[in-house]
């Protein structure tokens, strides 16, 4: 896997993964603290904006999306949930 932050990219196997900007952002924030808890709140101020309402879930349904996205690609990292703190990237053994 590779991540181009200057193009907001993420190449899989050379393959260009499409991904939301949303995602890319999660990704970038995760893919800073790789094998360390992200907190929730610090998710939330950075991937949306104060002007908007929020629901509960949408870091939640974010975080699921590019799962799936990450999955879909063969991609050798995955996103695990430390339930009530954050989330976590890892690469599994």
């Amino acid at each position: 896997m590779l991540f181009d932050t200057a193009a907001r990219a993420l190449l899989v196997s050379g393959n260009l993964v499409d991904a939301t900007a949303r995602e890319i952002n999660l990704l970038e924030h995760l893919l800073r603290r790789v094998g360390h808890v992200v907190p929730r709140p610090m998710l939330e101020n950075s991937l949306y904006s104060m002007e908007n309402a929020v629901t509960p879930n949408a870091l939640d349904a974010s975080v699921s999306r590019l799962r799936k996205r990450l999955k879909m690609a063969a991609a050798n990292v995955q996103i695990r949930t430390v339930h009530g703190i954050g989330y976590v990237l890892f690469e599994p053994r």
